[in-house]
């Protein structure tokens, strides 16, 4: 008869990998860093209008022909030094959404309004 685990250890073992259980403000920051890097980035771009011609390099195992470039110079420094221009806006909530009705008390029941549907 196989071991089953209990649902209380099955649900660690689905979100382990997924979930941090503890807040870690360091490894945040690290992985952070990690991900604003450009060297640390790999953008792919996809579409139909490439030309194999145009693709020097051949993927072995699905025989896809891509190509490989580096970021430009230019476009690594604007990743590194962005500038953002001040718009005007502020980043904020939603105004409220007035269209959201405010009174939930159910109504009594209307004979006229609960009898069969009337068409016109």
């Amino acid at each position: 008869m196989p071991n089953f685990a209990s649902s209380e250890e099955l649900k660690h073992l689905i979100s382990s990998s997924y979930l941090y259980h503890e807040f870690d403000t360091k490894r945040i920051s690290e992985i952070g860093g990690m991900i604003a890097d450009p060297k640390n980035t790999f953008l792919s771009v996809l579409s139909k209008s490439f030309k194999d011609e145009d693709l020097p390099l051949l993927e072995p195992w699905y025989s896809i022909k891509h190509s490989a470039e580096k970021y430009p110079e230019d476009l690594k420094h604007l990743m590194l030094n962005p500038h953002i221009k001040d718009n005007g806006k502020k980043l904020d909530l939603p105004p409220p959404n007035n269209l959201l009705p405010s009174d939930f008390t159910v109504l009594p029941k209307n004979k006229d309004h609960s009898a069969q549907p009337v068409f016109a």
